[in-house]
């Protein structure tokens, strides 16, 4: 269950495919239209702690969550208990992590409660490699050799500007937290756009699409779709504020500029960080984030499909919205929900 207190944030993301389906980041099975890359069958580790336990490793994971703000002070017990599980359960939401409430090794090395192993790195070679890079270049990473099945210097800037856009260490290798990740990220990802024809001769060339910043229609089309939901769920409607159409406009521009979905900006900021630097005073807030959507109706349709998203925009503690869309070179547009309560 997804919950917000005075002055804790709640961050869900979505990748959605141009067909209006949404697919949440933690999902592994692809929709009919989206472009699945499966990496090779494996067994699955056994979690590192689950519901119900009590050791040292749990304790230093409720540190490590303490630290980020997804459990109170105090409560680094050692015991597994319901609030650590839906603590996990929220920072797997909000890194595009598989959500199963267990510390699994994936989570326990995005957290930083174990140390990263390396399971492919620069020089490696073979099929395994090439399902890692196929998954790069689905999210419209450029690898200059393609899928070739070799690890080198394009695989390793391609492997980093991933690790980046996630807020990940920048090793250009892959770990079990950048694989679970890039794995769940790619199984979502809506296909590639075909490459435009060259020009014929003294015809213009198709300029490259610049990101479109949003305007007041779409983003109370947008909020109006939003509160007929909430209306249907008999939640108080949701008032458009100017400045969190600011914050989320920069956001869709950051996105497109770089062609990928994330809640991280610039320099890692948050859209906490993003809501304040637009001069709003904020006790709450939350995010929805999508891509490749067509409209409003899309995009607003794609996030009540997903239960945490859906709960973003139903949840009766915000009062106010705003929301943008830009386009980026690749032609996909970049959506940003910003939600707050004022403080």
């Amino acid at each position: 269950m997804l919950s917000i207190a005075r002055r804790i944030l709640v961050v869900v993301s979505l990748i959605a495919v141009p067909t209006g389906s949404a697919i949440a980041t933690t999902a592994v099975a692809a929709s009919p239209a989206s472009s699945h890359i499966a990496a090779p069958a494996t067994d699955p580790a056994p979690p590192l702690a689950k519901l119900g336990d009590t050791s040292p490793t749990v304790k230093k994971m409720q540190k490590a969550l303490i630290k980020i703000g997804l459990l109170a002070r105090g409560s680094a017990d050692g015991f597994f208990g319901p609030t650590s599980e839906a603590a996990v359960t929220m920072f797997q939401q909000q890194r595009g992590l598989t959500v199963n409430g267990t510390l699994d090794v994936p989570t326990a090395t995005v957290l930083r409660v174990v140390k990263a192993t390396t399971i492919l790195s620069k020089g490696a070679r073979g099929e395994a490699v090439r399902v890692i890079q196929q998954q790069l270049l689905a999210l419209g990473i450029p690898i200059k050799a393609g899928a070739d099945g070799i690890f080198g210097k394009s695989t390793v800037k391609a492997l980093k500007t991933f690790q980046r856009s996630r807020g990940l260490p920048r090793s250009g290798k892959l770990d079990a937290g950048t694989a679970a990740i890039l794995a769940n990220a790619a199984s979502s990802a809506p296909p590639l756009p075909p490459t435009p024809s060259q020009p014929a001769a003294g015809q213009p060339a198709v300029p490259t699409p610049a990101p479109v910043s949003a305007n007041s229609a779409v983003s109370n089309e947008c909020a109006g779709l939003a509160n007929a939901q909430r209306a249907a769920a008999g939640v108080a409607p949701l008032t458009v504020n100017g400045k969190l159409n600011s914050a989320a406009e920069g956001h869709s521009g950051y996105q497109a500029s770089i062609t990928t979905m994330t809640h991280d900006g610039p320099g890692g900021t948050s859209a906490g960080s993003r809501m304040t630097n637009a001069g709003y005073r904020w006790g709450a807030w939350g995010e929805n984030v999508a891509y490749g959507q067509a409209d409003c109706s899309s995009v607003i349709a794609a996030w009540m499909g997903s239960a945490g998203h859906r709960a973003n925009i139903l949840n009766p503690v915000f009062t106010e919205i705003g929301i943008a869309v830009a386009t980026g070179s690749n032609g996909y547009k970049y959506w940003t929900m910003d939600l707050a309560a004022p403080g």
